[in-house]
């Protein structure tokens, strides 16, 4: 009986089972970790994150730019702000509709996880301001050794709001107020 016993016990049969059970399980895990990895073509372009080039066509076509701000200071973000407007002819109302904010670093003494990190202080308090330009605006973090340290470049996709009231569809346009 005790021989029988220890050939019940004998699992050296199923070792191919277990080892196609683990091949499956590698291979759920490789094509999960697959799907989260971004495309090159779905990955943003930061070749002009620092150029100040305008593309204006129309009164409500999106126009981009980039500000340089060296303090996280709401009246000196409000100010570029409206000095921009000034200078491209801006309505007095407009969204931004997507931001990138690069931070800088030193790339001799840092890495670029604090121009990250940079990026991000300065997107927190832009967030705390709550101001009506980004109210509804998409943003991506950068770093930079091109920026000075501590500060931070603005990329801003704006679109202005037309003063007759109405947008493209006929509906009435909300105006944000600085």
């Amino acid at each position: 009986m005790s021989a029988r016993k220890a050939a019940l016990e004998d699992a050296s049969h199923q070792a191919g089972w277990m080892f196609a059970d683990l091949l499956l399980a590698l291979m759920v895990i490789f094509l999960a970790a697959q799907s989260f990895v971004p495309k090159e073509a779905s990955l943003p372009q930061f070749e002009g994150l620092l150029s100040n080039k305008t593309s204006l066509t129309g009164t409500t076509s999106p126009l981009k730019t980039s500000i340089t701000l060296t303090s996280i200071d709401e009246a000196a973000l409000i100010d570029a702000l409206q000095n921009y407007g000034a200078i491209q002819h801006l309505p007095s109302t407009y969204t931004v509709d997507s931001m990138v904010i690069a931070g800088g670093f030193n790339p001799k003494t840092e890495s670029s996880d604090r121009g990250t990190a940079t990026a991000l202080q300065y997107a927190a308090a832009i967030g705390s301001y709550n101001l009506p330009y980004f109210k509804n605006s998409a943003t991506l973090l950068a770093g930079s050794s091109e920026v000075p340290d501590g500060a931070a470049i603005l990329n801003l996709q704006i679109t202005p709001i037309p003063k007759s009231g109405t947008t493209g569809s006929g509906t009435p346009a909300a105006t944000p107020s600085p």
